[in-house]
């Protein structure tokens, strides 16, 4: 089951959903009526999919967003909206938002609707944590590359014999490498100047 959470500030509409929503693949863990209640029921629940109103009270849907992915990236947020202009799609984007549905909503196809904006948000997220990922083990390796430099040049040791330096401070320090690295890099700054 999928856990979901709906945020509408209609009654009528937040029913609706949740009728919509029995015998899915999708779990209705709570029912938010304003931002702040959106966000403290993320909090409570840690649901994979919102369905988030624009215009609420008391905090709108698109600041409610804002602070719920800062908490985790993870959650697709599906923008709901009756006013569909370029300047919202603009902020939605920049946002996160996975998606967006028009109201009134055709509650025939926002299962499928919400599956394949899910799914598709998941691979994105997905393939984005692998770059970050890969991006960090690149930029710790020119680290070390970078720390290995200097040693073999102050100490007059191969490559290997700076790599195996590098290893053994980490293990006996309990640092992790690229750690040990930018304290060797940055020693080697402070003597310089």
């Amino acid at each position: 089951m999928i856990k979901l959470l709906i945020a509408d500030d209609e009654t009528l509409i937040r029913m609706d959903l949740k009728s919509a929503f029995k015998g899915s693949c999708f779990q209705v863990v709570g029912e938010a009526q304003d931002g702040f209640s959106a966000i403290k029921l993320f909090k409570q629940f840690r649901p994979e999919v919102i369905l988030m109103d624009v215009k609420m009270p008391v905090m709108n849907g698109l600041d409610a967003s804002r602070i719920i992915l800062e908490l985790d990236a993870s959650v697709s947020i599906i923008l709901l909206t009756a006013y569909c202009n370029e300047d919202l799609m603009i902020e939605a984007r920049k946002i996160g938002f996975s998606g967006y549905i028009m109201k009134p909503i055709n509650s025939s196809n926002i299962i499928p609707t919400i599956e394949m904006m899910h799914r598709n948000f998941k691979n994105y997220h997905s393939a984005q944590c692998a770059l970050e990922k890969t991006q960090r083990r690149l930029d710790n390796r020119i680290v070390i590359d970078r720390a290995k430099g200097i040693l073999m040049k102050q100490k007059q040791c191969s490559e290997d014999e700076a790599y195996q330096e590098i290893k053994n401070v980490s293990k006996e320090r309990n640092f992790p490498m690229s750690e040990v690295a930018q304290l060797i890099i940055s020693n080697d700054q402070v003597k310089v100047t």
